[in-house]
């Protein structure tokens, strides 16, 4: 029993390990985590459910337009005491100029009765269903927004884990290389031809690459949380970036185009802003409905609910309504007139902006390749330094700070070199984001 247990056990680890490993996705390119992300993402998923509720109110607003009114309605009354009316007197053989008091109607009525109210002449509701119209085209540019938006945070954090990540490797270089440093210097030490202050630097210089590797870990960690919160990953799901960022072999540079996406909403802002102010000048306008009504009514001296003969009357005809201006009417055509001026300028500073934007994205593509090149010139420059150096240590010519500085300095170099592609292809990266929502204005 107890054998068969422990197997059972066993099985239960092996099958939970490999449900582990096999949910560890690995992505090895920006494009294959923007796929994997936009499907996660609850944002995206909110706005996608922001344009169904934009397109049942374009539903609503065009059955606003008639904005029916069918009404039927059924009673049955007991009238417990009869209505009393007065008559002259004098139709009853009294005396002229008197009345008398006389009951009139019946018991018991029934009723039922249809009504409808249609309404031929709407002109705010009109303005209602342009207004619904503009609001979910505005609703799908807004998706496009936040796609854009959320694929540019994605591409800074995604390039900010494989800098960390080649960052990490050749920390783990460094490391060794400090600690061959170091056995030198302490055998030196031993053989008398170094001091414990240069023991105590060599060790120094090795302890700081592997805090420099600890730090490094953290700080990856730390960005694989924000890539989680950003793409909306839940905890229990791992994956790995594991794209190389020296060797990727990337063909770059592309042209910013101008993207017009924010004008485009804003040009809609302002279209949104331009019918709501028609629509509060036309709720001064009048409404004109065909109304109709057919109703059917029976008199009884007994309770009798249903039986005798019933009368019928109806009706069809127009019916021509205004309201007379209030306050708030007043209040909210004056605020959708400032409203609409102010879209009107907003709609004018993003089409500024939009050129300019444009500019910066190639700007700092330009920025980060001049950066580039500057940093691959100097990283050749100081590993060339330090193995110069690392060999004249070695036939002792030079002192070991020479040698621990030309390694920090050859550190700094692989670091910048490695931030610098980083930065290269982000700049490119955010340059083909902004290309992939370019529209026409």
């Amino acid at each position: 029993m107890k054998t068969g247990f422990k197997a059972w056990i066993t099985v239960v680890f092996v099958l939970a390990s490999l449900s582990t490993t096999a949910q560890q996705q690995q992505f090895s390119s920006l494009d294959e985590l923007l796929v994997h992300a936009t499907s996660k993402s609850v944002t995206l998923q909110s706005n996608d459910i922001k344009i169904i509720q934009a397109k049942q109110a374009k539903l609503a607003a065009i059955l606003s337009i008639p904005d029916v009114q069918a009404n039927i309605n059924g009673t049955f009354t007991n009238n417990t005491k009869l209505a009393v009316s007065l008559f002259p007197a004098e139709t009853f053989g009294g005396s002229p100029g008197t009345y008398r008091e006389i009951r009139t109607g019946v018991p018991y009525n029934t009723n039922f009765s249809q009504s409808i109210d249609i309404k031929l002449l709407n002109l705010e509701a009109w303005q209602s269903l342009k207004m619904a119209s503009v609001n979910m085209r505005m609703n799908m540019l807004s998706l496009q927004q936040s796609k854009k938006a959320l694929e540019d945070n994605i591409a800074s954090i995604y390039y900010n884990i494989i800098q960390l990540q080649a960052q990490l490797k050749i920390t783990e270089k460094f490391i060794a290389n400090a600690d061959t440093v170091l056995q030198i210097v302490a055998n030196r030490h031993k053989e008398g031809n170094e001091t414990q202050q240069k023991v105590n630097d060599a060790k120094i210089n090795w302890l700081n690459q592997n805090n420099n590797k600890s730090q490094i870990e953290y700080l990856i960690k730390q960005y694989y949380i924000s890539l989680k919160l950003a793409c909306d990953i839940p905890e229990q799901e791992q994956f790995v970036l594991t794209e190389t960022i020296l060797s990727s072999g990337k063909t770059l540079e592309s042209k910013a185009l101008q993207t017009n996406l924010n004008v485009g909403y804003l040009a809609l802002q302002e279209n949104y802003a331009r019918l709501n102010l028609k629509k509060a000048r036309a709720g001064f306008s009048p409404t004109l409905s065909l109304v109709a009504s057919n109703a059917y009514n029976l008199y009884n001296s007994e309770f009798k609910m249903f039986s005798g003969n019933w009368i019928n009357n109806n009706y069809v005809g127009l019916k021509l309504s205004y309201t007379l201006p209030t306050y708030a009417m007043i209040k909210n055509k004056n605020t959708a007139k400032y409203d609409y001026l102010l879209a009107l300028k907003s709609r004018e500073q993003s089409q500024i902006h939009a050129s300019l934007e444009t500019l910066q994205l190639g700007n700092d593509l330009l920025k980060a390749k001049s950066q580039l090149e500057n940093y691959k010139n100097i990283g050749t420059i100081q590993e060339d330094s330090y193995q110069k150096n690392r060999n004249l240590y070695h036939e002792k010519l030079i002192p070991l700070d020479d040698l621990i500085t030309s390694f920090n300095n050859l550190v700094t170099a692989q670091y910048n070199l490695i931030a610098g592609e980083s930065a290269y292809q982000l700049a490119n990266s955010k340059i083909i984001i902004n290309n992939k929502f370019s529209i026409n204005e």
